[in-house]
Parts: C-alpha cells; structure tokens; sequence
C-alpha cells in the first residue's frame, strides 16, 4: 500500500486497533515499527486493549480531524469521553515510553502461546500479536469450547457470524503483559483438553 502511494493518489487509512501500544517505539503501532508511519494518512486507534481504557481516536491532519468532528455522523451523535479517561489514557502512554519491557514481553508471550497451540494441530495466524485468533470452523464447536475454558475459569470467548465468515468462528485469546508462565501453561493445557474433549476424543 506504502509502493502504491508513490504512483496513485489517495488517502491510506491505517486501523491499529490491534497494533497501538503493542508495535512501534512508545507504542506507536505497526507503521511506525515498519518506518512507514510517514505514509499513513489517517491512523485509527483504540484506547481499549493495550491503553487499558475505553473509546478510540482517530490521528491526522487537523484538516482531516475537523472534518470528522463536523460530518461524522457516529462522532457527532455520541458521548465524549469523560475527563478521567482522557486522564487515564494519558498516564497509560507515559507508561508505554517508560516501561517499554511490557511490549517485548507480551509479543514474546504471543510467540510462544501461539507456538504450543500449532504443536497441537490447531489453526493459529503466524505472528506475535497478544491477541491470537484460534481458528475452530465450526460455531457450535467454538462455542462448546469455549464453554469447557470457562468451567476452568479462563475468559476465552467464541467470536462466530456475522462478526467473522461462516465457517470461520473462531476462539479469541487475549495475552497481557503481566500473565505469568503459570497462567500461560494453564491457558495452554486447558485449551489442549477442551478440544481435544470437543472432537469426542
């Protein structure tokens, strides 16, 4: 998309819902651990996940931000966020220039969970994002493992249609920085026996 810049015009709109706090120095997000932040036009990111808030923001130009504020139908009909927020999002991105020990961390994490749950011939994406879709197919066995994760009081939702493809349900782990290696095993070896029981093996 960056190539494609140089010879087309048009405004590139990055979401790093997914990369924010997480890739980049300080956070920045994937583009900027790529050297590309430069070529991203719009930068949507979240407040939630990484910046363990709620709500969003949306990064550009002031040109851009005032058209938003102005014609966003979604941005005008909604909430601002309260004062303690923007407050807590705030320290949350000091935080990130002054711990960054908690990106390498939670990617070296993802690594290695994401590792365990291939060895068990599970669908996993490559990569090291703390967020790891587990790929099961079927919606009825997501939900049933699911199910089996939250009898051994792991939070692992099933994520089916139409929030993903029909046949693409899927299990949604999220890893934070601070889950110890007891928690990881545990999460591994729970997730093993639920599909494991799920296939009626």
């Amino acid at each position: 998309l960056s190539e494609l810049k140089d010879r087309h015009r048009f405004i590139l709109l990055l979401d790093e819902a997914h990369g924010s706090g997480v890739y980049g120095a300080a956070g920045a997000g994937y583009a900027a651990e790529k050297g590309l932040a430069s070529r991203v036009d719009v930068s949507i990111v979240t407040l939630s996940k990484a910046l363990g808030c709620v709500g969003g923001a949306v990064c550009a130009s002031k040109e851009f931000c005032a058209a938003v504020v102005n014609h966003g139908r979604a941005f005008v009909y909604s909430t601002a966020l309260p004062p303690m927020i923007a407050a807590a999002v705030t320290e949350a991105i000091a935080l990130l220039r002054e711990e960054p020990w908690r990106q390498s961390t939670v990617r070296a994490m993802a690594r290695e969970v994401r590792a365990s749950i291939e060895k068990m011939g599970v669908a996993v994406p490559a990569g090291d994002a703390p967020i790891i879709p587990v790929i099961v197919g079927d919606e009825q066995r997501a939900l049933a493992i699911s199910g089996r994760l939250a009898e051994a009081r792991l939070l692992v939702p099933a994520v089916r249609p139409p929030s993903v493809p029909r046949g693409g349900s899927r299990l949604r782990i999220t890893l934070c920085c601070e889950h110890t290696p007891d928690e990881l095993r545990r999460l591994v070896d729970a997730l093993g026996e639920a599909v494991s029981r799920c296939e009626g093996r």
